[in-house]
């Protein structure tokens, strides 16, 4: 797995003060503060002072908060970690090799704490090189790595994925809410179109791109909002009986309340994409960012391999699903 040291508090405070001057100096060319000057005081163009500056406020506070993450990626140390053996990892950070025990790493809500240099330094996955499925592959190595491999009656395995109930129904919903709140912001904002072109100095495709991206980007960020909140999961409890998602909130699913359960594929390379469950009052979960092994803990121990899967076409052509009926 590819990683990224997570930067401490006051190193990102550093980042947050460099985004900000970088931000402040790219405000006197873009637009400009002898610009914005003489729209201030030119009575032809009738720009409210208030209106003015909070243009200008939404207009580089967006710049910041890509700035901002920009910076943050390239001040943090990246390394990698791959398993040498069931008891312990190698670790190359900084052009050096370490081989440590998985007993000496620790996992605190998902984050990976590594022993090096006689500190502890907090990782998180590579936004680019690693993907959410590789970072659960590896936190359930971790977890396993300090327990028996055997099955047991029970077993908690640390995860970073989303559990969402009905997922089609949510998507409808948030797919017309979203354009529905499109067209609401349009038509409040054309009012006010003119003024933000001329206070930022653009037009035509760049005006409509600049009026649009700070709404998409607060809706999306909501929509993310609401999932974290509603439907994280950061530990999932197995059990014969149960398997119980823990995160945000704590999600129980009784063996007995699910009819089906649907394991969905990429049909070319037969990659997991997600798991759903259907359960007798009618509700649909969906567990995403799952691996195999994931699917293989959940298979031993509410013993799918027992029954004899039907293979049928997933959403869309390039997928497949394995459906157990229980």
């Amino acid at each position: 797995m590819i990683f990224i040291k997570t930067l401490n508090s006051g190193k990102k405070i550093g980042v947050v003060l460099a985004a900000l001057f970088i931000v402040l100096i790219y405000s006197y060319f873009v637009p400009g503060w002898e610009y914005l000057d003489f729209v201030l005081h030119t009575p032809s163009l009738k720009i409210d002072r208030t209106f003015l500056y909070f243009v200008l406020f939404v207009f580089y506070l967006f710049h910041c908060i890509v700035l901002y993450k920009i910076l943050d990626y390239s001040f943090s140390p990246i390394g990698s970690i791959r398993e040498v053996d069931d008891q312990s990892v190698s670790i190359e950070y900084k052009k050096n090799n370490y081989t440590i025990s998985k007993n000496e790493i620790k996992i605190e809500n998902n984050k990976i704490l590594l022993p090096l240099k006689a500190e502890k330094i907090t990782v998180s996955k590579h936004p680019f090189q690693s993907s959410a499925e590789e970072y659960n592959d590896f936190l359930m190595d971790l977890q396993r790595g300090k327990t028996s491999k055997t099955i047991t009656s029970a077993e908690q395995i640390p995860v970073s994925s989303f559990l969402i109930k009905n997922p089609k129904m949510k998507f409808i919903i948030f797919c017309v809410s979203g354009f529905a709140f499109m067209l609401l912001f349009r038509n409040i904002m054309e009012p006010f179109k003119n003024d933000i072109g001329v206070i930022t100095r653009t037009g035509n495709v760049f005006l409509e791109i600049l009026v649009t991206l700070p709404f998409l980007f607060l809706y999306c960020f909501l929509v993310y909002l609401y999932f974290y909140f509603t439907s994280g999961v950061k530990t999932i409890e197995l059990s014969a009986d149960t398997l119980i998602f823990k995160g945000s909130g704590q999600i129980i699913l009784p063996k007995k309340k699910v009819n089906e359960v649907h394991i969905v594929e990429n049909a070319g390379d037969h990659k997991v994409l997600r798991i759903l469950f259907y359960t007798n009052d009618k509700n649909t979960y969906s567990l995403n960012f799952v691996t195999p092994k994931i699917v293989n803990s959940i298979s031993d121990y509410w013993e799918l391999n027992v029954f004899s899967p039907e293979i049928a076409v997933g959403t869309n052509k390039n997928q497949i699903k394995k459906i157990y009926k229980l």
